[in-house]
């Protein structure tokens, strides 16, 4: 099970390639002032890290190579035999996409991406990087992970955060 520092960890960063993705299209001029906002709010850029140097890589001979990739046999179950269907004897259908609330104003993943962006600007970066604790809470962490059956919690969420 993944630790709750990896967790935040890949959920911030899957939230930066996303911001980073809608700020690419912007229009250059629009680039331009994002980057000076983004400058005051954070002034020095992050330093990589500084690892040590690897220790020595052992290659293994070929022969090593060869025994550890040796072919194991696999079971194959056999396939079960499922009885024809009868005349008169009902077809399974797929099961219906879960309904997006009506009290939700976004249908889409494409509009609710959009409307969380909205929210996101409308908060401000202090208020709006809370949206965060809302995506965790139903269970996601980053925003193309949401489901529509998700959207009705995800909008409550950022509704409150927003004090609405």
């Amino acid at each position: 099970m993944k630790s709750e520092i990896a967790l935040i960890a890949e959920s911030v960063l899957a939230n930066c390639r996303i911001l980073e993705l809608l700020i690419a299209k912007l229009p250059d001029a629009v680039q331009v002032e994002v980057a000076k906002e983004v400058a005051k709010v954070n002034p020095t850029p992050v330093q990589p890290v500084v690892q040590e140097a690897p220790a020595p890589v052992t290659v293994p001979t070929a022969a090593a190579i060869a025994a550890s990739v040796a072919p194991t046999p696999v079971s194959i179950p056999p396939t079960p035999v499922v009885a024809a269907p009868t005349a008169g004897a009902s077809t399974p259908t797929a099961a219906p996409a879960p309904a997006v609330p009506d009290e939700v104003p976004f249908k889409t993943h494409r509009d609710m991406t959009n409307w969380i962006m909205a929210q996101y600007k409308e908060m401000g970066m202090e208020k709006g990087k809370l949206i965060q604790n809302v995506l965790n809470e139903i269970g996601s962490s980053n925003i193309n992970e949401v489901n529509p059956a998700h959207y009705a919690a995800l909008y409550a969420g950022v509704m409150k955060l927003k004090g609405n």
